[in-house]
């Protein structure tokens, strides 16, 4: 969305806000310094010029301006302290899951389904009842060290289903500005350096197979509950005066974070007494980067920028606060970083209104039941989805994929971002970056991850000055 001259121009993307407008832009210094520490929550983007429109927000035009409302808001479902019976949750769960799904998938001829872990394999197990292996297909990604590859869970979940799998093999390549100046201009950076080339291959594959829908399980972390965190017991004693079974879940949060149960107790008590208003950042704290400008660091404020769904209400336990933190973030506006010209659409079905409402509704001690994350999903698929997966605690991690792709892309990193954008409007601190990038000195993997989303920032602001209306 952007304003000029008394009009208000809003589009879906960035291409077509820029042929409907001849303004220049400009970096928005402080919004990518949060953005690359703590990450986007408000209307702002990283251009000066651009904003957006928020998630659940109504914006209304008339001759006397325009007004902001929020019609829907996750408060009104969240849970405050209500038990519920966790088999009757679980089959309305499942069949609810199934059938947003599959309503989702109905106005498709054919579509491939991005398969990894627990959250994937669960959309598999619904659209199997209603798609063949004619019109239904799973692809996967996979890394060549024991903790990125997923490919034993995957081939079960697929062979008991009976449908095609593709296999990806993502490998650390060299990469060139010109190869990641490539995906779409957005207004916020994008994941180029890491998944460049599977999307270049996704698109060979759809266009080869003629897939008119991309299926995935993003953000069922989020909705499903996959804190590993003390969440459950705290929400339990939030609202209660005589917490009968709070032990029980003080377990189940020790077990999830292979920590003694008395280790929790304190942190768990003082949720009790402690009605601030809650911060997602003091929860999880981000600490300062070393690499960050320090003068653009005192300046980011991530309270101030806080969604509105976030104000507190003391009759909402923190547990709920985090469950509904995720959607302040827009979760959805993910933009499809093929080349194809006409990319067929990316459905997420545990973002659908339906399936977030009800699970907004259920206690966070009851997501996580047995002392599982998404305990209560992994309840929900008993006997529809292999025991395997089900049973399986371990995640998905590209550490070893980031370390490699540092190392072998070492000089282009330090050469794109010593002298970048980046560098010139202090959003990185350089004697920082130049230390960190001596030869003499190696990288640990928050250091890592740090420059490549530098990287990433930086291919982004150049794709923008290379618009040739940067200012």
């Amino acid at each position: 969305m952007t304003r000029s001259s008394n009009v208000t121009t809003i589009s879906s993307t960035i291409p077509d806000l820029l042929t409907a407008t001849e303004r220049p832009y400009s970096i928005n210094c402080l919004v990518i310094g949060r953005y690359l520490r703590y990450g986007l929550e408000r209307s702002q983007t990283g251009l000066s010029e651009i904003g957006k429109v928020l998630p659940g927000q109504f914006l209304k035009f008339s001759p006397f301006g325009v007004t902001i409302s929020y019609p829907w808001t996750p408060l009104d479902y969240c849970n405050r302290g209500e038990d519920i019976d966790p088999s009757r949750a679980s089959v309305t769960l499942r069949q609810l899951l199934c059938s947003t799904t599959q309503a989702l998938a109905a106005p498709h001829k054919k579509i491939l389904l991005k398969i990894g872990g627990l959250d994937s394999s669960l959309l598999l197990s619904c659209l199997s009842h209603t798609r063949s292996a004619d019109d239904l297909s799973a692809i996967t990604i996979y890394q060549d060290c024991p903790m990125g590859d997923e490919r034993r869970f995957v081939r079960e979940a697929t062979g008991k289903v009976s449908i095609p799998l593709l296999e990806y093999p993502e490998t650390a390549s060299r990469l060139d500005e010109d190869q990641l100046s490539a995906a779409p201009l957005t207004a916020l950076p994008l994941y180029y350096a890491q998944h460049g080339q599977f999307e270049k291959r996704l698109t060979e594959i759809i266009e080869e197979e003629n897939f008119d829908a991309i299926f995935t399980g993003h953000a069922g972390d989020e909705i499903l509950y996959a804190a590993a965190t003390s969440y459950g017991a705290m929400d339990y004693l939030y609202n209660r005066l005589f917490p009968i079974k709070l032990f029980s879940f003080m377990m189940e949060a020790a077990r999830m974070q292979n920590r003694s149960v008395w280790s929790l107790f304190p942190e768990i008590l003082r949720s009790r007494f402690n009605k601030q208003p809650w911060s997602f950042y003091a929860q999880h704290g981000h600490g300062k980067s070393r690499l960050l400008d320090p003068d653009l660091q005192d300046q980011i404020r991530p309270g101030k920028d806080t969604h509105p769904w976030l104000t507190r209400e003391a009759s909402i336990p923190p547990g709920k606060y985090y469950h509904l933190f995720p959607l302040t973030k827009g979760l959805y506006a993910l933009e499809f970083m093929g080349h194809a010209e006409d990319p067929p659409p990316v459905i997420m079905p545990y973002l659908s209104q339906p399936f977030v409402e009800y699970c907004l509704s259920l206690p966070s001690w009851r997501l996580t039941s047995d002392g599982m994350d998404r305990g209560l999903a992994r309840l929900a698929f008993k006997n529809f989805v292999p025991d395997n997966i089900l049973k399986r605690r371990s995640k998905f991690s590209s550490a070893y994929y980031l370390r490699t792709l540092v190392e072998l892309n070492f000089d282009f990193i330090r050469d794109t971002l010593m002298d970048g954008l980046l560098v010139q409007n202090r959003i990185i601190h350089r004697q920082s970056l130049e230390q960190l990038l001596s030869k003499e000195q190696d990288t640990d993997t928050r250091d890592q991850a740090w420059l490549i989303n530098f990287l990433n920032t930086e291919i982004w602001a150049r794709k923008w000055e290379n618009m040739g209306r940067f200012r």
